[in-house]
């Protein structure tokens, strides 16, 4: 085998090299834009349980976290993600951000895990007054007696205020649910 002289190597080093920084970067400028609005605007947006921001909410994510990850390397989202949007005065809005998992096999069929993927890059989410979410009335019957109507004492936005705290977000690897505490008054 022949050596390359080197005045040929000097002329194609700065090729050589600027091939290697654009494989190097691609990853980094294969990122994508996770974008939350609601309707109206300005509500708290909380991912997994921390505040985020308000809406309307933009951050840059990997590339992985939106399709397969190409490579081993790349970054690619280990655990699902819900977003719970919120506003004074109207109803939370819970949005299952992910879908998965799903397994990372290589072409040589070796496991790498597994990974979520986010399910669109927009998400626009309807927040509902809690005056119109809240309405009717409740009819029974008291031990035979002429049937009661029962009317709320206090707004609908008081109701809500009042009991929001007792609300809870539970989570597991199966899935999220929500639930309430109930205790006896003295």
């Amino acid at each position: 085998m022949r050596a390359i002289p080197s005045r040929l190597l000097r002329r194609l080093a700065p090729a050589i090299f600027g091939c290697a920084a654009i494989i190097l970067t691609a990853p980094i400028a294969g990122a994508g834009t996770l974008k939350i609005t609601s309707t109206p605007s300005g509500a708290t947006v909380e991912i997994d349980g921390v505040v985020a921001g308000i809406t309307p909410y933009e951050t840059s994510l990997p590339r992985g976290y939106f399709k397969k990850p190409s490579t081993v390397f790349g970054a690619r989202l280990e655990h699902a993600m819900v977003a719970r949007i919120s506003k004074d005065g109207y109803s939370t809005a819970e949005v299952d951000l992910t879908s998965g998992p799903m397994r990372y096999i290589t072409l040589n069929g070796k496991y790498h895990g597994d990974y979520w993927l986010l399910k669109s890059h927009e998400i626009h989410v309807d927040l509902h007054s809690i005056a119109h979410a809240f309405t009717g009335t409740v009819k029974t019957n008291l031990g035979g007696a002429a049937p009661v109507a029962l009317r709320p004492e206090l707004p609908a936005e008081e109701v809500v205020r009042t009991a929001s705290p007792a609300v809870v977000l539970l989570k597991s690897s199966h899935g999220f649910g929500t639930g309430f505490f109930l205790r006896r008054q003295a």
